[in-house]
């Protein structure tokens, strides 16, 4: 490695090496430095140049053609022969994304976010407010052009961004800051930042002493009349303005911000991009206030809790009472921002505050996207009367109930996650904040060790699911639109979004994981082989009765013969080979009856086809009757196994194995599956396969009746008289001595005792086969369709 030559040494500043390939980042102009990076390699530098852009080259590295070449925008930037953790390549300039990888669609994906989500917040909230819920469509014979002029007359009548709703928004911000930095709080640890050596950013978390401020403010002020609080629905159009606006604002201050500071970070060199996903990962104001951990906690959640609020003191006052659909969502909406607030501590290590940075997606979602779009269902109830959205009272108890339930899965879920990690580093903070819910906390859970060091943990909640805890923000959102009713779309943009957008993020966070953790996120997944929701009960037992690591599955023919299937119509022929090797199973679940504990639980059998390498399923079968596995008739390795796919579609395929033991064994274990279902003796109780005898198209049975245009034998006269014109033969003549008088044949006579006694004798004298083999055991000779 090459000496870095420094000015120190030479005297002047030496001149930068030209290299192809490079990114460029426009920022500060106002002084000259040069940022070294951290091996003192040569091939890659960055400095300030005096027409004030920052310049970074890369040498041009030969671009991959496999998984790792990702491109976007055109192009991909960021190759590199080190190792690439969270888009950043160690020993390179952390400045720069390495990944190569563009979300959202790039640039175009990010422009299209930008434009169209405030174009659709002002059409949904004119639909909310004067078409009655609807989805706002021109007039008859009213034209495009008109139609947008029209509602763009609505929006500026109803939502210009007046100074009264400046003062609330922007004093509402303020407020917050203030509660903040000057409430009691706790400190926490934040995860080690790769690219900074490891060092842990200390967060302050006042989220407790600030919601039960807020709380208290807003009741103050509504009692006293100074600033009743369904002033803000009042006033919605105004605010969601200000709030746009404010949004937009602020990106820009603080992406040009970070420019100015050189405190950029993973920049892909793509200005519309990087505006949107952020140039700053960690920003701060007074050292101590974190401009993602406010805008996450503060600003979105507690705004919503407010319009909640709002709507249930406007009910009061127009009323007298407030209704069970406005007090679900008035109680939903504490929930989440309490739960928030009490668990700040814990998001100090979630993804946002460790890899996301501070751009349009953030900064706009929870400055304006968030409290004034998932916020259709609280209009809703509040612009009409309660007999429009009514529940039935069973009903509505019922939402509360569930809600209540998903709410403890939901809040301990995320917190035997966050804990864990902060146990795992060191950091855990034990808090007593409302409410104290049990199983917050995993003791001497199940881990899988990292190559990074990190573990994932495989206990809890998670032991049943992946990403369990998105399950439940899915039950949230639901409930919310379920709560109005479905007269209006609009409270249901929130649930139809929320599903779009958090699918797309445990996409995201998968890729991730993958690419992170390797082999150690492959083992996780086979353990937990679930991403959402598990598919039995958290107290279901599950036992493993048979193993195969390798079987071939075939696609085979339809059935053509009564008897069952042959291997060589699946195994011969120009389509003989497999289409998937899987990893086979039969799984046993015991699952206990819910309110019954002292009944015996209800069993279950499947047949697992699985990714060996992946552990993800292939197709399952339910073993539901003797039926769903068949052995073929010409070999003793392979089955016909009835597979079941979603929406109960059901489909035939051909399972074989390459050794004669497995087979025996995968035998052994469906009869213990069949023992444990009490199925034992079915197939010998006339347990019949369900055939189809019906006669296909084109085919026909043919009767053949003897003795029409032919010579008859005296033998077949006998038979003619006795069947009515059919011809049947006559028995066998007897060989031995007939009666004088009679033509019939004697009965032989039964056996004497001494010839039974031979009989004996001479069968002890036998050699007898040797036991076991595999003719005695009914495999066949391995000749045909088996596997050589």
């Amino acid at each position: 490695m090459s000496e870095r030559q420094t000015r120190s040494k030479s005297g002047v500043t030496p001149k930068k090496p030209e290299h192809l390939g490079f990114v460029e980042t426009p920022t500060r102009s106002t002084r000259r430095r040069k940022v070294d990076t951290s091996d003192g390699d040569t091939s890659e530098s960055s400095e300030l140049s005096p027409d004030g852009s920052f310049e970074v080259k890369i040498p041009a590295l030969k671009k991959s053609t496999g998984k790792d070449a990702i491109t976007a925008n055109g192009s991909s930037n960021g190759y590199t022969n080190g190792k690439i953790v969270d888009g950043w390549a160690e020993g390179k300039n952390p400045k720069i994304d390495y990944s190569g990888q563009f979300e959202f669609g790039g640039s175009f994906g990010a422009s299209a976010l930008m434009i169209g989500f405030p174009i659709l917040m002002y059409y949904m909230w004119i639909g909310t407010t004067y078409y009655k819920g609807k989805f706002p469509t021109p007039k008859d014979g009213e034209g495009v052009v008109d139609f947008v002029r029209h509602l763009g007359r609505l929006t500026y009548d109803g939502a210009f961004p007046s100074l009264k709703a400046w003062a609330i928004y922007w004093g509402f911000f303020a407020i917050e800051v203030v509660f903040y930095l000057y409430l009691p709080g706790v400190y926490a640890k934040g995860k080690p930042l790769p690219h900074e050596n490891g060092k842990q950013l200390t967060y302050y978390c006042s989220g407790v002493w600030s919601l039960y401020a807020t709380m208290a403010l807003a009741a103050a002020l509504h009692v006293s009349g100074l600033f009743p609080l369904y002033t803000i629905l009042d006033e919605f159009g105004p605010l969601m303005s200000v709030s746009i606006i404010s949004g937009v604002g602020v990106s820009f201050i603080a992406y040009f911000s970070a420019l100015y500071r050189g405190a950029q970070h993973r920049m892909s060199g793509y200005f519309i991009y990087d505006f949107f996903m952020g140039a700053e990962l960690n920003p701060r104001m007074f050292g101590l206030l974190d401009f993602k951990m406010f805008f996450e906690v503060r600003i979105p959640w507690y705004m919503l809790f407010l319009l909640s609020c709002a709507a249930a003191t406007r009910q009061y006052e127009q009323f007298g009472w407030v209704s069970g659909e406005v007090g679900f969502l008035v109680m939903a909406h504490f929930l989440y921002a309490n739960a928030c607030s009490k668990g700040e501590e814990c998001i100090v290590t979630t993804w946002d505050m460790y890899y996301e940075k501070l751009g349009f997606m953030l900064i706009f979602w929870n400055m304006a996207g968030v409290p004034l779009s998932y916020c259709h269902c609280t209009l809703y109830l509040a612009n009409n009367a309660p007999s429009v959205y009514k529940w039935n009272r069973f009903v509505l108890v019922a939402l509360y109930i569930m809600y209540l339930f998903v709410y403890w899965v939901w809040d301990t879920t995320n917190s035997q996650k966050n804990r864990f990690r902060q146990q795992e580093r060191g950091g855990f903070v034990a808090r007593k904040s409302f409410p104290q819910l049990p199983w917050q906390t995993v003791e001497n859970p199940h881990i899988i060790k990292t190559s990074t060091g990190d573990s994932i943990l495989v206990d809890g909640w998670y032991k049943y699911a992946r990403k369990i805890h998105y399950t439940c923000d899915l039950w949230f959102a639901i409930n919310w639109g379920l709560i109005t009713g479905f007269k209006s779309p609009f409270p249901w943009f929130y649930p139809v979004f929320f599903a779009a957008m958090i699918a797309h993020r445990a996409f995201r966070d998968i890729q991730k994981c993958e690419a992170k953790y390797g082999e150690a996120w492959q083992e996780y997944k086979r353990q937990v082989p679930y991403l959402f929701i598990p598919p039995y009960p958290p107290d279901a037992i599950q036992r493993v009765l048979f193993v195969a690591s390798a079987v071939h599955v075939y696609q085979i023919p339809p059935l053509r013969s009564n008897k069952g299937y042959n291997a060589s119509t699946w195994t011969t022929g120009p389509n003989s080979s497999p289409i998937f090797t899987a990893q086979l199973r039969i799984l046993e679940t015991a699952s206990p009856i819910p309110g019954s504990p002292d009944e015996a639980p209800t069993l279950r059998t499947d047949i697992l086809l699985e990714d060996a390498s992946s552990g993800e399923l292939f197709a399952a079968a339910p073993y539901e009757n003797v039926a769903t596995v068949e052995q073929v008739l010409d070999s003793s390795r392979f089955f016909a196994v009835r597979v079941q796919g979603q929406g109960g579609m059901k489909a035939t395929v051909g399972v074989g194995f390459e050794e004669r033991s497995e087979a025996f064994d995968f035998g052994m274990g469906l009869l213990e599956a069949r023992k444990c279902l009490g199925w034992e003796g079915q197939e010998k109780k006339g347990v019949v396969v369900e055939r189809d005898f019906s006669l296909k198209e084109g085919e026909m049975i043919t009767v053949n009746i003897g003795g029409k245009g032919r010579r008859e034998s005296k033998e077949k006269d006998w038979g003619k008289a006795e069947a009515g014109g059919f011809v049947l033969p006559p028995p066998p003549p007897y060989p031995g001595p007939a009666k004088s008088g009679g033509g019939l044949p004697l009965i032989t006579p039964p056996p004497s005792a001494q010839d039974v006694r031979a009989q004996r004798r001479l069968s002890r004298q036998k050699v007898l086969p040797e036991a076991g083999s595999a003719a005695e055991m009914g495999f066949d000779d391995g000749e045909f369709g088996e596997f050589q």
